[in-house]
């Protein structure tokens, strides 16, 4: 299937809001944060409609030890290492862990678990980024019009490697004007 971006929907981040809660329910004190990021959490921002929540860990808990919780809730690890000391689990779209609690619909879209050890930079450099986003107008205006451009190069081939590489330069510049 080629990638697609889609307008925002505000919809996304309330839906992010009872992924979180569900997940503090399921881990209770054994994550720090529990931080919704990527492009889905930045209002206005067109996105793939799949939510990413990163999961940072206490220091003592290891990533793999948290896998098979998840696995019960239909979640999958799709073999996808892209940083040391990270798990990426996806789920689609579906009933809520807890879907009889009062504090919302059943279902939730698909989304993106990354459940990060304690100390990694990368969760943080993808708040710092989703806040730049969220900041400046303009760098968001140009992030949108990057992945439009990507999208249009590589989407029809579903070339997420380059689709995914071709930001890394930005988002890169981004986190180092931050850092001046």
């Amino acid at each position: 299937m080629a990638i697609k971006l889609f307008s925002h929907d505000p919809d996304w981040i309330k839906q992010a809001e009872l992924l979180i809660f569900d997940l503090s329910r399921l881990l209770g004190d054994k994550a720090s944060r529990i931080d919704h990021v990527g492009s889905t959490a930045v209002p206005g921002l067109s996105a793939k409609p799949k939510l990413h929540i990163d999961i940072t860990l206490r220091p003592d808990i290891e990533p793999v030890s948290l896998c098979p919780p998840f696995y019960l809730f239909g979640y999958a690890n799709p073999g996808i290492v892209r940083r040391e000391g990270e798990i990426q689990l996806t789920r689609p779209a579906g009933r809520r862990m807890f879907p009889y609690l009062p504090c919302g619909r059943p279902t939730l879209m698909a989304h993106r678990l990354c459940l990060c050890r304690s100390g990694r930079t990368a969760s943080r450099h993808r708040r710092n980024f989703r806040d730049a986003l969220r900041s400046d107008p303009v760098t968001a205006a140009n992030y949108q019009q990057l992945k439009q451009e990507l999208v249009a190069r590589f989407g029809p081939a579903e070339d997420w490697e380059r689709y995914n590489s071709g930001k890394t330069s930005f988002i890169t510049n981004v986190l180092s004007q931050l850092r001046t």
